[in-house]
């Protein structure tokens, strides 16, 4: 059987060694790097199965549980959970599944005695709750590790968030952006979904003035933090609005979402342009542009009236004369 890793977002301080007790944690969900991480070999039997361990999450953080058999001969149907703080309308808790199915060393090949996965979290709270069931008829030696993988997306960013989707939410993010300048737009999905569940986002982004800019169109979800990025540029400055949409078939999807300002396009607009029309009319004056054919045509006229009156002039002059 294998094994199907799915990867997550929550946050902060793991509290170890306390199975099933709630840690003494107050101050420390600013940093979790100041907390103690699970990383220890737990035993598992037919009549101990199963170890609950009470974590404390920070948003925006990515942690990673790694799990590997340490004695040989054996086979154990593992799974992992993290039962989340928030309750829905119904009264129950939202739970991901972290990792599922067959550890084990009696073939080798047949299943692997090890795996990983990460996850991160959309709300800090101190009421996480990891669950690892091992179903085996031996007795095993597991060892358990809770890792702190750092911030989710820690280079420049002008706006990082992750937040919870379903069918009937959209989030819209705004920001203040220049002109003639190009932007990215980052999307991951940061919670597991079972292979038989899908996840699509689509992304607009719309200007000061409300004109809609299609970013993403029905982007598949496949990986955890694999991520969708596309780069738009801008014509006018002023506030932006970004408007992010998902697809999906489970009750909850988190997606981490990261706006990079990347690089100039131009040297912005010239002050003031001026619209040429004809005819153009001015502060003082009102300027018609003539065709330069009717400048010819005139001038053929005036040049004609002043070899008639040359000559008349010429014929009158003669006949005073005589």
């Amino acid at each position: 059987m294998n094994i199907s890793f799915l990867q997550i977002v929550f946050c902060n301080n793991v509290s170890l060694n306390n199975i099933s007790e709630k840690p003494h944690i107050s101050d420390k969900l600013e940093n979790s790097s100041a907390g103690q991480f699970i990383d220890h070999v737990f035993f598992f039997n037919p009549s101990h199965q199963e170890y609950q361990f009470n974590l404390s999450l920070i948003k925006n953080e990515r942690y990673g549980v790694k799990l590997a058999i340490k004695t040989p001969n054996v086979l154990i149907d593992i799974q992992t959970k993290l039962i989340g703080p928030d309750v829905d309308e119904d009264g129950q808790n939202d739970v991901f599944i972290l990792a599922e199915g067959t550890l084990g060393s009696i073939e080798e090949g047949e299943d692997p005695i090890s795996c990983s996965s990460s996850f991160g979290c959309a709300l800090s709270s101190d009421e996480y709750k990891l669950i690892i069931s091992g179903n085996t008829a031996q007795n095993v030696n597991l060892h358990i590790k809770i890792t702190d993988d750092g911030i989710s997306y820690s280079n420049d960013f002008l706006l990082r968030d992750v937040n919870a989707y379903d069918l009937s939410k959209s989030r819209e993010y705004y920001h203040d952006l220049e002109d003639d300048k190009n932007y990215e737009i980052y999307i991951a999905r940061t919670n597991s979904i079972v292979i038989e569940n899908y996840a699509y986002v689509d992304v607009s982004v719309f200007d000061k003035d409300n004109h809609e800019f299609p970013i993403l169109q029905h982007e598949p979800l496949f990986v955890v933090y694999g991520e969708k990025t596309e780069i738009f540029g801008t014509s006018l400055k002023g506030q932006y609005r970004i408007e992010i949409n998902v697809d999906t078939n489970i009750d909850t999807v988190n997606l981490l979402f990261v706006l990079i300002k990347k690089d100039n396009i131009g040297d912005g607009p010239e002050e003031n342009p001026q619209q040429e029309s004809n005819p153009t009319e001015t502060e003082n004056e009102i300027t018609f542009n003539v065709p330069y054919a009717l400048y010819l045509g005139v001038g053929a006229i005036i040049l004609g009236a002043v070899i008639v009156t040359m000559v008349t002039l010429s014929k009158t002059k003669t006949q005073v004369m005589r």
